[in-house]
């Protein structure tokens, strides 16, 4: 299922958070992704760290063939017959709603991939990997990776027909100077440009429902595995999903709804912490208990910040500071129960349990409310 790629972030953020024991952090930053301490300088972002922004890099996740089967992203079709209108007076298809999509350009053989997300603004992110463990040399015994992280902006989105807009990239930049090269522990790390956005030319997006036959045989054959039906063992006719393609080198990403994805995936979020948290009251054993709760709210604290990454992505500037300003009374509030909790008991590991039992709960309670929002963008 789509859900794994969900799954997949929120793990990374547990496993950095582990690894760099800093959860609950506090500080004076401004606009991180981390919306459990926005008010302090964690990222809790799931992706390559970037010293700016609004650019962080998609998850290194390569979309199977069981992901691609979920149901098509709905996206409002617009029956106006002129073409070449632009995006901001066809508001039928924006930048905002492509906000919602993650984009994965791969040929679906071996561990290689492109992955991006796109802004409201037009803004754009992402990295494209690949490895090959076994070029070696004396000094790069840990094999050889090809990286390339990567932002830039689109210009304005106009529509050529119901089912096409077309754009340029005005701007991209490399983190890394493309065909450069660098030892990292025992890793060769060599740079490269964006493949897949190499060379673009006009950069058209085809939504779910454009006619198979409509494409490129260049871009069919890149999508080939979200055209095929692995339940009937048949082409389909139409795109299952909306498509990212250079038109210069007929190079295609598929793009997947993160929205659709994140509320499909919250009832088991819901049970996972209703489980942990009546196991707590089963449980004896003081560290165990502490162990258990600090996951729970590291959990549902991950899997808030993987909702909030999503919300910069298709929510505007205004309506982001508004929602960031908002927050921040919500982080401030959530503190202090935490603390509160916590005070009232002398054993120092219980009075860690209570904390995070509330701050859990309270977590929980917030990514609700904001799937609410979300479901409205």
């Amino acid at each position: 299922m789509k859900k794994r790629k969900i799954l997949t972030a929120v793990w990374a953020v547990l496993v950095c958070v582990s690894l760099c024991s800093c959860q609950g952090t506090e500080g004076s930053g401004e606009g991180e992704s981390s919306v459990s301490t926005i008010a302090g300088g964690e990222t809790g972002d799931t992706r390559q760290p970037e010293e700016d922004r609004q650019t962080q890099e998609p998850e290194d996740t390569q979309q199977s063939k069981e992901d691609q089967q979920t149901s098509e992203p709905e996206i409002q079709q617009d029956t106006t017959e002129e073409q070449g209108t632009s995006a901001a007076e066809d508001a039928a298809f924006s930048y905002s709603q492509l906000g919602r999509f993650s984009f994965t350009f791969s040929s679906g053989a071996g561990a290689w991939s492109t992955d991006m997300v796109v802004y409201a603004d037009g803004s754009f992110d992402g990295i494209y990997h690949d490895s090959d463990m076994g070029d070696t040399g004396e000094d790069h015994p840990n094999g050889t990776v090809y990286f390339c992280a990567f932002s830039g902006r689109f210009g304005e989105l106009k529509k050529v027909d119901d089912f096409t807009y077309q754009t340029t990239i005005v701007e991209i930049q490399y983190e890394n100077e493309p065909d450069t090269k660098e030892i990292v522990d025992g890793t060769l790390y060599q740079y490269t440009d964006a493949y897949g956005l190499e060379d673009a030319e006009n950069i058209l997006f085809y939504l779910p429902g454009t006619p198979a036959e409509a494409l490129s045989e260049e871009c069919r054959s890149w999508l080939r595995d979200v055209l095929y039906d692995w339940g009937t063992g048949e082409w389909l006719e139409e795109l299952p999903c909306v498509a990212l393609c250079n038109e210069a080198m007929g190079e295609c990403f598929s793009g997947w709804d993160d929205v659709e994805e994140f509320l499909e995936w919250l009832p088991d979020l819901q049970k996972s912490v209703a489980e942990s948290l009546a196991g707590l009251e089963q449980e004896s054993d003081g560290e165990k208990r502490a162990s258990m709760a600090s996951e729970s709210f590291m959990y549902c604290d991950a899997t808030l910040n993987s909702l909030w990454d999503l919300f910069k992505r298709v929510l505007p500037a205004k309506e982001m500071e508004q929602l960031t300003e908002e927050q921040r009374l919500w982080i401030a509030d959530k503190e202090r129960q935490m603390e509160e909790a916590a005070a009232g008991v002398s054993d120092s590991t219980e009075a860690e349990v209570q904390s995070n039992i509330v701050g859990a709960r309270l977590t929980l309670d917030r990514i609700e409310e904001l799937v609410v929002r979300l479901e409205s963008v």
